[in-house]
């Protein structure tokens, strides 16, 4: 999954450097910010779904899914792959199809839904398709009841834990700053460098991070 991460933000990173896509790093950076006011979410979506459909497509569809990038992550991780047949990097290719031709429709309304928007239409889809191909193979074995109780439980538990940081009650940066070094594998030098603070400043707060979700988990 790294991997996967990786080459998406180098798609967006080599798309930013070839000049152009205007305003394409101001719009990742305000999509990006959870403590963003709402209705500068809402500008950036509208604004960013607008210059895909009308702009420069497969430059713009670089930054479309750097701006879910993680989302898509976590997508992939949740879905069974079904090797031989289909791997990892099918799901991967058919989550990627399926968010670029959902973000064709524009955002929602209010416009800051749009990243869930993309996300459930995507997936949506490619759990049909993988489940067409579990038909067309043959294949009749589903998962137990207990398996897709503890992916409920899993994903309610994902939900809370946003909700919290929506509503202010965990650090977003700092969580998402904890998130990037131990899922996504980023090195704290390099979220030093993105955030213009020192080693030290990320180290303390991820420890700020830490603490404030052990102390969500207790209560």
């Amino acid at each position: 999954m790294l991997r996967f991460s990786d080459q998406i933000h180098a798609a967006y990173r080599a798309a930013v450097r070839s000049g152009t896509l205007a305003r394409a790093e101001s719009l990742i950076s305000v999509i990006g910010d959870f403590n963003a006011p709402p209705e500068q979410h809402d500008a950036a979506w509208a604004a960013l779904l607008k210059a895909y459909s009308e702009g420069s497509r497969q430059a713009w569809a670089a930054v479309v899914l750097e701006a879910v990038r993680i989302d898509l992550v976590v997508a992939i991780v949740a879905m069974p792959a079904l090797p031989p047949v289909i791997g990892r990097d099918d799901i991967a290719q058919a989550l990627i199809a399926e968010t670029l031709d959902a973000a064709l429709e524009g955002p929602t309304v209010p416009a800051r839904w749009t990243r869930h928007r993309l996300i459930t239409r995507a997936t949506t889809a490619v759990e049909r398709w993988l489940a067409d191909e579990i038909r067309r193979l043959g294949w009749v074995e589903v998962p137990t009841e207990n398996h897709a109780a503890e992916q409920s439980e899993a994903t309610r538990a994902f939900r809370e834990l946003l909700v919290d940081i929506e509503a202010g009650r965990l650090p977003a940066r700092a969580v998402v700053m904890v998130y990037r070094e131990e899922v996504l594998g980023e090195s704290r030098e390099e979220l030093a460098a993105e955030a213009g603070v020192s080693i030290d400043a990320i180290r303390k707060r991820r420890e700020r991070a830490i603490k404030a979700i052990r102390a969500r988990l207790a209560a």
